[in-house]
C-alpha cells in the first residue's frame, strides 16, 4: 500500500514538475517570439512592420527548447499522450502549416479570407453606437475558420486543439470589456477617424495571436500567430494609407497600402520564396479583398463628414432704390431729388432708408433671421445642430470641418490623378508591382470624387436662437 502511494506521490511530482517546465518553456517562446503588441499605422508611430528576420534566432532556440522540454520525459502525459507525442504532434502542425504558406496563391487566399473576415466585423463596428459583441464575434468566428482549416483533422480532435480554442473564446470575450479598445470603437463609429479602427483592430489582432503563441500547440501557434500579424500589417498599411489619400497624398497612400500586403508575405512566405513573381502573384489575388475592406473604410468616413458636414446657403440680400429725399425736395427719375416749386436748389442724389445698408447705387435691406449680412449676399450662420462655424461650412463637430475642408483639398490634388490615370502614376514611381492592385487604386480614385455635402438646413431661417440649441 505504501508502496503503491509512494508511487502515485512520485508520478503526480513528477507530472508537476513537467507542467512547470512546459509552462516556463511556453513563456519563454511567447517572450522569444513577443512582436509589437500595440502600434497604430507604420509611419504615423515611426515604427518598422514585424519582419521574419527578426525572430530568426528565436525560432531556433525555440525549436531547442520543445524538443529538450517535450522529450524530458515518455511517462508524463497529457489528455492520454506523452510529451513526446505531443511535441510530434506539434511540430507536424507546424510543418504542415508551413508547408501550406510556401506557396504564394495559398497565402494570398488565407490573407484573402482573413480580410473577409475584417469586413463582417467592420460592419458592426461602422455605426454611430457599434455593437462590440457582435463585431468582435463575427471578427473571431471567421478568423478561426480559417485556422482551423489548416490545422491536420486529427490535430483538431485533440485535446490540445480544444484548449488552443478555448484560450481563443477567453480572448474574444476579454475584448468586450477591454476600455481602451471600446473608446476606439466608440470614436470609430461617431468620428470616422481611420486610426481609431486600425488600433481597436491592431489590438484584436496581436491579443488572439498571443492566444495562439501561448497554447499547447506552441510551434503550431506561432504559424498561426504569423498570419495574424501578416493580417495587422495589411490593415496597418491600409490604415496609413487611407490617412495620406485624405490629405491628397495618393501615391504615398498606394506605397502603404502595397508595404503593408508586402509586409505581410514576408511574413508568411519562406525566405527563398521572397521574390517580386511572389509578391506579384500574392497582390493580383489578395488585392481585391484587401480593395473591400479599404471600400467600406472610406464609406464610413463618407457617411460620417456627409452626416456631421453641410454647406451653407448663400443668398441675394433684398434690395430697393434710393427713395429719401430732404425737406423741399420730391424724388424724381433715376434716384434724384429735384427742388420743389418754387424752391430754389440743384437736384440731389436720393437717399437710403435709414433701416438699409447703402451700398453703390443700391439700398440692402437686412438679411432674414438666420442668415447674417455679408455685403450684397445672405450668408447662412450655423445654428443648432450644425453650430460649429467655418466661412463655407457648418459642422456638428468639432473636427468635421478640418476634416470636410481637408477632403476638398485633396479633390483638387486628386484632379491631375483621375485625369492622367492612377495606375500610370503609380507605376512611373517605380512601384510597378503596387500597379497591379487594379481594385485598391480604384477604390482610392472613387474617394477622390465629390463627397456631395447636403446644403444646411434651410429652417434656420425660420427659427431663432433659444429654439436651435
Amino acid at each position: 500500500f505504501w508502496f503503491a502511494k509512494g508511487l502515485a506521490v512520485s508520478l503526480m511530482m513528477r507530472r508537476a514538475a513537467f507542467a512547470v517546465v512546459l509552462a516556463f518553456a511556453i513563456g519563454f517562446i511567447a517572450k522569444a517570439e513577443l512582436l509589437p503588441e500595440r502600434c497604430s499605422s507604420f509611419h504615423a508611430a515611426g515604427k518598422t512592420p514585424w519582419r521574419r528576420g527578426e525572430v530568426g534566432a528565436a525560432s531556433v532556440a525555440k525549436d531547442q527548447v520543445l524538443l529538450q522540454v517535450h522529450a524530458a520525459s515518455s511517462i508524463v502525459s497529457y489528455g492520454g499522450q506523452t510529451a513526446q507525442e505531443v511535441v510530434a504532434m506539434d511540430q507536424m502542425a507546424a510543418q504542415h502549416i508551413a508547408s501550406f504558406f510556401s506557396s504564394p496563391v495559398a497565402v494570398a487566399k488565407a490573407l484573402g479570407a482573413g480580410f473577409n473576415a475584417i469586413r463582417s466585423a467592420l460592419s458592426s463596428f461602422s455605426k454611430q453606437d457599434p455593437d462590440i459583441g457582435e463585431g468582435f464575434n463575427a471578427l473571431g468566428s471567421n478568423l478561426f475558420s480559417i485556422i482551423s482549416g489548416l490545422f491536420p483533422a486529427d490535430v483538431k480532435m485533440s485535446a490540445q486543439f480544444r484548449d488552443f480554442q478555448l484560450k481563443w473564446s477567453g480572448v474574444l470575450a476579454s475584448l468586450h470589456g477591454q476600455a481602451d479598445v471600446l473608446a476606439e470603437l466608440d470614436s470609430w463609429g461617431k468620428d470616422g477617424q481611420i486610426d481609431n479602427i486600425v488600433l481597436a483592430l491592431s489590438t484584436a489582432f496581436s491579443n488572439l495571436a498571443g492566444a495562439a503563441r501561448t497554447s499547447l500547440l506552441p510551434a503550431a501557434g506561432l504559424e498561426i500567430a504569423k498570419l495574424l500579424f501578416g493580417l495587422r500589417d495589411c490593415l496597418d498599411g491600409a490604415g496609413e494609407g487611407i490617412t495620406l489619400l485624405e490629405e491628397g497624398d495618393q501615391l504615398d497612400g498606394v506605397r502603404s497600402v502595397y508595404d503593408g500586403l508586402k509586409a505581410a508575405v514576408d511574413d508568411l512566405v519562406p525566405g527563398d520564396l521572397m521574390n517580386d513573381d511572389t509578391y506579384s502573384a500574392v497582390v493580383e489575388e489578395a488585392s481585391g479583398s484587401l480593395a473591400g475592406v479599404i471600400r467600406d473604410l472610406l464609406e464610413h468616413v463618407r457617411e460620417v463628414v456627409i452626416a456631421h458636414v453641410c454647406w451653407k446657403r448663400t443668398e441675394m440680400r433684398d434690395r430697393i432704390r434710393p427713395n429719401m429725399c430732404d425737406e423741399g425736395y420730391t424724388l424724381g427719375n433715376n434716384q434724384w431729388c429735384l427742388p420743389a416749386d418754387g424752391t430754389a436748389g440743384s437736384a440731389r442724389r436720393a437717399q437710403c432708408p435709414a433701416f438699409t445698408d447703402s451700398i453703390g447705387n443700391w439700398c440692402y435691406l437686412d438679411c432674414l433671421p438666420g442668415y447674417a449680412n455679408l455685403a450684397l449676399h445672405c450668408k447662412q450662420m450655423c445654428l443648432g445642430r450644425y453650430f460649429v462655424d467655418s466661412p463655407l461650412l457648418c459642422g456638428s463637430r468639432r473636427g468635421s470641418i478640418a476634416f470636410a475642408l481637408l477632403e476638398i483639398a485633396a479633390k483638387t490634388a486628386f484632379a491631375a490623378a483621375t485625369q492622367i490615370g492612377l495606375v500610370e502614376i503609380v507605376a512611373h514611381a517605380g512601384l510597378v508591382i503596387a500597379s497591379h492592385m487594379t481594385d485598391v487604386l480604384q477604390a482610392f480614385v472613387d474617394f477622390a470624387r465629390p463627397f456631395g455635402h447636403a446644403n444646411c438646413p434651410d429652417a434656420f431661417s425660420r427659427m431663432n436662437h433659444s429654439s436651435l440649441r
